[in-house]
């Protein structure tokens, strides 16, 4: 079971990853997106548009490294369900436009996309229940100061090339 979670946490984090990065690279018109859905206040428009790609990618973080899996994961299932529900209740003129889902800024708001947002909602709901953190950064890193090192470059360098594929493929 462990194995699937893993599976499943990979693919979370990953999603949350992709969801971030056209978020960061185009802060702009994310937050346009986020106004045409018309369900915050003007006032939480921008602090809400410039916080979610941040917590997505803190969200991704800890789902990887192992480190509160089941915090993360129900964060993230609670996160995906809303996501799904807004997508579900968007008035028609925001239906048609962007939606600013699963890392992409200009694909339709359809009612499959909101599937998708049920569908790792459930994943996320799943690891949640059972972690099971077979796999955490800081045991497999052991206590060597130079392995931590390492270990943080590898994932600045893998959050750098993430942030540059994504930036080419814009």
């Amino acid at each position: 079971m462990s194995e699937l979670t893993f599976a499943l946490r990979l693919i979370i984090a990953g999603t949350l990853i992709a969801s971030a990065i056209p978020k960061l690279l185009a802060p702009l018109r994310f937050r346009q997106i986020v106004i045409q859905y018309t369900v915050l206040p003007p006032g939480a428009v921008a602090p809400f548009s410039r916080a979610l790609p941040l917590v997505e990618v803190a969200l991704a973080a800890l789902l990887l490294t192992g480190v509160a899996v089941r915090t993360a994961a129900t964060i993230s299932a609670g996160m995906f369900g809303l996501f799904a529900g807004v997508l579900m209740i968007a008035p028609d003129g925001a239906g048609r436009g962007d939606c600013g889902c699963l890392g992409q800024l200009h694909r339709r708001a359809m009612p499959w996309v909101a599937a998708e947002d049920v569908g790792l909602a459930v994943a996320a709901a799943f690891v949640a229940y059972d972690p099971g953190v077979a796999f955490r950064l800081d045991r497999l890193a052991g206590h060597a100061v130079p392995t931590h090192t390492a270990l943080g470059g590898l994932i600045l360098l893998t959050l750098a090339l993430s942030l540059a594929l994504g930036y080419l493929i814009r």
